[in-house]
């Protein structure tokens, strides 16, 4: 019987198949932690020099090969995203600073309203003595509250691990605390109140003319003409305002001011309770 030369030569099949799947991942390779990285490229490189002419005898060296590569893919760490941190909260603007493996081509910002891009001539960039990157970015900022989840772009490849980071609403200089004294808590429960007429103590700077709530578009405005207050040594006024609080549920006040220069504007502050019985 006769035997081709071709049968009695191990089967690369597996093996080649591998070798492309290297291959084809390369241009992204950016994604992935250099050490990672460097470990799935050796591996490849011991493959791609095996010799072509094994025997079927030394299948297991071409198997083992093969072996190597696949585990050293699986093994592929990607880059990320270690953490996001608000290092100042300005007026009009915020300092984020972003804690990046490996070198990301640009970072996105990102949450229910709006997507930013921070390329890496837009931020800047210092590396830490663990080799990560930090980048600091200013994101532009209103006075209200606000979250981003940030996620790092590696070429044209996004990471999967992300960082989120949020920033307060700015206090307004001119309104400085609400309290309503006959509020009660209950675990689990938002501050309750009564239905009806709530005493509450308000304190604003002496600048402050009115005080104006907001619930369901509709307005209640508290003059210093016909709303008791005091003005204390410390420049400081407290108002004691009588509302009535109602429909019995839940009730949201939107709090705005006015000095007598201005027009009225939101502080970005809020009431939120229980109205009850």
């Amino acid at each position: 019987e006769v035997v081709s030369a071709a049968a009695d030569l191990a089967d690369y099949t597996e093996l080649d198949n591998s070798i492309t799947a290297y291959e084809e991942l390369e241009s992204g390779k950016a994604l992935y932690t250099a050490d990672s990285w460097s470990a799935y490229e050796d591996a490849y490189n011991a493959a791609k020099s095996l010799a072509r002419d094994l025997s079927a005898d030394e299948q297991a060296t071409v198997d083992s090969a093969n072996a190597a590569l696949v585990d050293a893919k699986a093994a592929l760490a990607e880059n990320s995203v270690v953490s996001a941190t608000v290092a100042n909260r300005g007026d009009t603007s915020v300092t984020v600073n972003v804690e990046v493996t490996g070198t990301p081509t640009a970072l996105r910002l990102a949450n229910s309203e709006s997507s930013l891009t921070y390329n890496r001539t837009d931020a800047t960039i210092t590396t830490a003595e663990n080799g990560n990157e930090n980048w600091e970015i200013e994101v532009a900022a209103s006075g209200a509250a606000n979250s981003y989840t940030v996620s790092a772009l590696y070429g044209t490849a996004v990471a999967n691990q992300t960082a989120t980071f949020s920033y307060d609403a700015l206090k307004d200089p001119n309104f400085i605390s609400l309290d309503i004294p006959g509020a009660y808590s209950e675990e689990g429960y938002k501050d309750r109140v009564y239905k009806g007429k709530n005493e509450m103590k308000v304190v604003t700077t002496q600048d402050v003319w009115k005080i104006q709530f907001v619930q369901d578009g509709g307005t209640y405005t508290y003059a210093t003409d016909y709303t008791p207050y005091v003005d204390n040594e410390d420049g400081t006024r407290t108002w004691t305002i009588n509302h009535v609080f109602g429909p019995v549920g839940d009730v949201h006040l939107d709090i705005r001011i006015r000095l007598r220069n201005t027009s009225f504007y939101n502080v970005n502050e809020s009431i939120d309770v229980e109205v009850v019985y």
